[in-house]
């Protein structure tokens, strides 16, 4: 539309710029490297803050991978990586203070990596008899590194057998893997070494030696108890009597 300067924006006040040839439409819908997305960018400015110029036509930058060229995953991560869950078998220590000859607990989880966003999540198996909270101790989300790196989040680089990883305020011990988790991390170039023994839990030693204490002892025996089980039980006997000796006399 062309307007007569000076003029306000009235109706009979604008014309239409018959030289134009170009019409463009806004596009929402793109297809980059093969997949379609939302485009919901703003256009990019011809020139940058600095006074730069950019070139629209030039591609983005992607990210450094761990895989050689050509060798790598074509589809998106939360595609190629849908459902895909390494898992890692850890401990931490948990110190007790009210409980005698015990300085400390040793809790058994279960650490799963989501390949597909980067998430963690940590549960707790239950353990009978353990009088604590078990289940899901951290739920599925992003886990920041420890301080001073704590504008970063954990990934699969940080994860490996016989490493200590800090989750918030504790530190977790890693003993094992899963074959799937062995296989992954071998492919993207990363060692794994062997398992590690978990360690001894104090508590549940105290545990086991109480509950034989208490097996081994022997019966206690009530006499009323004898009186209840054998109620109206009697034992009959056949016999005779003998008195041939009796008469001849």
């Amino acid at each position: 539309m062309l307007r007569i300067p000076g003029m306000p924006f009235l109706p009979g006040t604008t014309f239409r710029d018959l030289s134009r040839t170009n019409f463009p439409k806004p596009q929402s819908l793109m297809n980059f490297q093969g997949i379609s997305m939302l485009n919901d960018r703003q256009p990019p400015a011809m020139v940058d803050v600095g006074g730069m110029c950019i070139d629209i036509n030039c591609p983005p930058t992607a990210t450094p991978s761990l895989y050689p060229p050509k060798t790598g995953p074509r589809l998106p991560p939360w595609i190629a990586y849908d459902k895909k869950v390494l898992g890692f078998d850890a401990f931490f220590k948990e110190t007790l203070h009210e409980v005698y000859n015990a300085p400390y607990q040793v809790r058994k989880v279960k650490i799963m990596y989501y390949l597909e966003d980067g998430t963690m999540q940590i549960t707790e198996p239950k353990v009978d008899n353990s009088g604590i909270p078990q289940g899901c101790l951290v739920h599925r989300q992003r886990i920041p590194k420890p301080p001073p790196c704590q504008n970063e989040f954990i990934s699969i680089l940080d994860l490996n057998v016989d490493t200590s990883i800090q989750i918030f305020d504790r530190i977790y011990h890693i003993t094992n893997c899963d074959l799937f988790t062995r296989h992954f991390l071998n492919r993207s170039g990363i060692a794994v070494p062997d398992p590690v023994d978990m360690p001894v839990d104090p508590t549940t030693e105290m545990r086991k030696r109480s509950a034989r204490k208490i097996h081994n002892q022997p019966p206690k025996k009530h006499s009323f108890a004898q009186f209840l089980a054998f109620d109206r039980k009697v034992l009959k006997f056949h016999g005779y009597w003998d008195d041939r000796s009796i008469g001849k006399c």
